[in-house]
Order: C-alpha cells, then sequence, then structure tokens
C-alpha cells in the first residue's frame, strides 16, 4: 500500500478536528466551534494546535467552575475584548503548551505561525475566563 503525503494527513486532520467538534460541542455547551478558528488563517498544524488547547483550556474551566460556562462568542477570538485578568497558572499552562508547539519534532510551528496561534489561544482563554457563570 503507498504511503500518503503530507498534505493529504493535514487536510485529513481538518476534517477530524470538525468531527471531534460535534461530540466536543454537545458535551460542553460554550465551546467556540471551529467556524472561529478557521478564519484565522492558520495552517493544519497551527489549526490543531489552537483547537487542542483551546478545547482544553475550556474543558479545565467547564469542570473545575461548578457553576459552569456561558457560551463564547465566536467573534471574540477575532478581536480583543475586555476580560477580567486570567490567573496566571492558565496563562502559564497555556503558554507552556504552545512552547511544545513551537518545538514539535515532526511539526514545529514557526515563529509567525506561533505568533498567530498564540493571539488567538490568549483571546480565546480571556473570552472563556470572562464566560463564567457567576463571576
Amino acid at each position: 500500500m503507498p504511503s500518503r503525503s503530507v498534505p493529504h494527513r493535514l487536510s485529513q486532520s481538518r476534517r477530524s478536528c470538525a468531527s471531534i467538534d460535534k461530540v466536543k460541542s454537545a458535551a460542553f455547551g460554550g465551546w467556540p466551534d471551529a467556524a472561529a478558528v478557521d478564519g484565522a488563517g492558520l495552517t493544519d498544524e497551527g489549526y490543531a494546535a489552537a483547537r487542542h488547547l483551546l478545547f482544553e483550556l475550556h474543558a479545565m474551566l467547564e469542570l473545575g467552575w461548578p457553576p459552569g460556562l456561558a457560551s463564547v462568542d465566536p467573534a471574540a477570538l477575532r478581536e480583543d475584548t475586555e476580560a477580567p485578568p486570567v490567573p496566571q497558572a492558565l496563562t502559564a499552562y497555556a503558554d507552556e503548551a504552545l512552547f511544545e508547539a513551537e518545538q514539535d519534532e515532526e511539526h514545529p510551528l514557526s515563529a509567525e505561525e506561533l505568533a498567530r496561534v498564540r493571539t488567538l489561544v490568549r483571546r480565546g482563554l480571556a473570552a472563556l475566563w470572562k464566560a463564567r457563570k457567576g463571576s
């Protein structure tokens, strides 16, 4: 059987992310859908890193904040919004995950891509923190 090309595997990963989004949306009501990240012009590696990290941060907040989270407007990922300060532990977790994505042995993020993903994740984390119910 011939090996598949890298572009084929990467486009397949984007489709996999879209399928997983349906499951995530059912489990976590405030989860920003793929459309919020799709318009960011990221490579497949950047897209996967942003989607995965935003989901992890969402899951942490959803499970760690008993009242839960309200829905997040996908527009919050396109521009900076007013939000209460995010705890240093969450910011440090995101920074560490982005560092790992930059250092990945198979598909490292370029400096330019990392900057776009970092901005998207920073905005997403701020929007998720702001979406805490009862805060």
